[in-house]
């Protein structure tokens, strides 16, 4: 029975439902429906490696198999899934997507806005909910993993790197996995495309959970993805915080993986900086 050669661990918001569709229209590649978060939620995880392998039983003859999970990369919200892939998948390829942290956090905090999971402000969220920040510091995550895969198992791609020169990133992923390089679409796909957002007026009451029932019915009547119009304001002093710690990550990042990848600058500390508005503002809509 199939098990995977490879698995997309990450990161949130940055560009992996676009890299799944990719290789999900490759014909040398079998995906898994994606979130399949075996190693992280407890109830699969007892299912047994009998039930995962199941999940991939469809694959054909000649195809290389994989699965994608941004649940992967969500430690310490998810301890332990490195440890988990690695006694299952000792040999499997890992594929690491990264972002500019702020603009991860940003489009984090209205993904979940729209989807009815946050509705504070956004600098209240990020104080109180310490995922915000943990998924966006690559280098701590990826250090699980390094821990337990050699490098040649583990292949880092920017977001930015890979809307702005897709044929480039794609290529070299393909000779990553040992496929043929097809130049297909590299499609901005939105995982929450079928979950519209909620107006502004009906946003707050997301927090009541016997509204949730219309708050859901109501997404699907409102024209567009809202999402671009929820403010993401931070404080002077969050920022500071956040910078100094994004700025130790960003260099335990470059001790693990090539410079070309990380394609931010150190943050400002002491002035708090707002994040660099250079860097690709497409990249909002990327998931």
């Amino acid at each position: 029975m199939a098990q995977p050669d490879f698995i997309i661990i990450g990161g949130t918001k940055c560009g992996t439902t676009s890299l799944t569709g990719y290789l999900d229209r490759h014909t040398d590649v079998y995906l898994a429906p994606k979130e399949l978060r075996y190693f992280t939620k407890e109830h699969r995880w007892h299912l047994g490696e009998d039930w995962y392998r199941r999940q991939f039983a469809e694959a054909g003859p000649n195809q290389i198999v994989g699965e994608a999970s941004n649940a992967y990369t969500r430690d310490p919200v998810y301890a332990g899934a490195a440890r988990r892939v690695h006694e299952a998948l000792p040999e499997a390829k890992l594929i690491y997507l990264i972002r500019e942290p702020w603009a991860r956090m940003a489009s984090h905090y209205r993904h979940r806005m729209v989807t009815g999971r946050e509705w504070r402000p956004a600098n209240r969220a990020l104080r109180e909910e310490p995922s915000y920040l943990a998924v966006s510091q690559y280098g701590h995550q990826l250090s699980l993993y390094r821990k337990l895969f050699p490098k040649r198992q583990i292949l880092v791609l920017s977001s930015e790197g890979l809307f702005r020169e897709p044929k480039k990133e794609l290529s070299r992923l393909c000779g990553f996995l040992g496929i043929p390089f097809k130049d297909l679409p590299l499609e901005k796909e939105n995982a929450s495309a079928d979950r519209r957002a909620v107006s502004s007026l009906l946003r707050p009451l997301a927090r009541f959970p016997f509204l949730q029932p219309l708050l859901h019915r109501s997404r699907n009547l409102l024209p567009g993805d809202l999402s671009s119009e929820i403010a993401f304001s931070v404080t002077g002093a969050t920022k500071q915080l956040f910078n100094r710690k994004l700025n130790s990550d960003r260099r335990l990042l470059l001790s693990l993986i090539e410079e070309d990848a990380v394609c931010w600058p150190y943050y400002d500390e002491d002035l708090h900086s707002e994040p660099n508005p250079k860097l690709s503002p497409t990249l909002t809509q990327a998931v």
